[in-house]
């Protein structure tokens, strides 16, 4: 039996279709630091990239595209009782449209709510992604709520160690990695009061965009531009008319009378006029014709 192609084909395809430099430079604009090599999986884990900056990527889409430095000290207090607080980074850029970064965090909930990724659910609005390296070596829970992201990765930090039975599991992105997300970050939230994700209120028009790779399945068979053709299909429509054929009747009645032989004269003859025509009028019945639309930079779904 000829196994299917793996879900993760589409975004080499995509990947293809984009250009894995425009990839790479969106990943460093969000947040990502490491040297990203520019080819086709690159959203499929062949670039390495810490916990840290996975989790700067992730909390510039719950902003709604916008970057914010990441730090860990936001003040010093001295002896003395003064408390220096210059210590945290100023400034932010916008690298992602508002309604693109929306649109990314509605996908991302339903990771959660009833994907590879419900047991991160916290019983609040979140968002996230589960991630499995093929080799069962690295396995990923990336995620957020309105007001604070998380990464947690679990794996050997020594060397790549296949997870194949870890207390009893093979260790993928939608366990363990899933698990600690949800515990840390129940704590972490607990002082937050539970609010919906922001969407914007204007309607959102996408346009279509059709790739040279969308459809190929394989690099040698794909279009040889990119574009979307349009099809025109011509209905016939036929429709057969019902005749009904109406027959006219006529019905004529007459009745005479024979005069008596007498000397009184004779009685008018009576004549009963015909009935009425009655007409069938003609139908004609015609048939009712119905004219019978971010993944981790770091790791694989699942």
């Amino acid at each position: 039996m000829r196994r299917p192609p793996s879900p993760t084909t589409v975004f080499v395809r995509l990947t293809l279709d984009l250009g894995a430099s425009n990839v790479a430079k969106t990943a460093h604009a969000m947040g990502v630091e490491s040297p990203l090599r520019p080819v086709a999986t690159i959203g499929l884990g062949v670039n390495p990239a810490s916990p840290l900056e996975m989790a700067s990527a992730y909390a510039t889409v719950a902003a709604r595209g916008v970057y914010h430095t990441p730090y860990a000290i936001s003040s010093v207090s001295f002896r003395g009782g003064h408390t220096d607080r210059g210590w945290k980074p100023r400034g932010a850029r916008h690298v992602l449209p508002a309604d693109v970064a929306d649109e990314v965090t509605r996908v991302l909930e339903g990771v959660i709510a009833h994907g590879t990724g419900t047991a991160a659910d916290l019983g609040r609005p979140a968002a996230g992604k589960t991630g499995t390296t093929s080799s069962l070596a690295d396995a990923w829970f990336d995620g957020y709520t309105p007001d604070l992201a998380a990464v947690v990765w679990v794996g050997y930090p020594s060397a790549r160690v296949p997870m194949r039975h870890v207390h009893g599991i093979k260790v993928y992105g939608g366990t363990f990695p899933a698990q600690i997300w949800r515990k840390f970050m129940t704590v972490a939230s607990r002082d937050h009061r539970a609010v919906r994700f922001l969407q914007g209120g204007a309607t959102i028009h996408w346009r279509r965009w059709c790739g040279r790779f969308q459809y190929a399945r394989s690099y040698a068979n794909a279009r040889p531009s990119d574009g979307c053709t349009t099809r025109t299909t011509t209905r016939r429509k036929t429709t057969r008319a019902k005749t009904t054929t109406t027959v006219r009747r006529t019905t004529t009645i007459q009745a005479a009378t024979t005069a008596p032989t007498t000397t009184a004269p004779p009685r008018a003859t009576t004549t009963t006029a015909p009935p009425p025509t009655t007409t069938t009028p003609t139908t004609t019945t015609e048939p009712t014709t119905t004219p019978t639309t971010t993944t981790p930079a770091t790791t694989t779904g699942g």
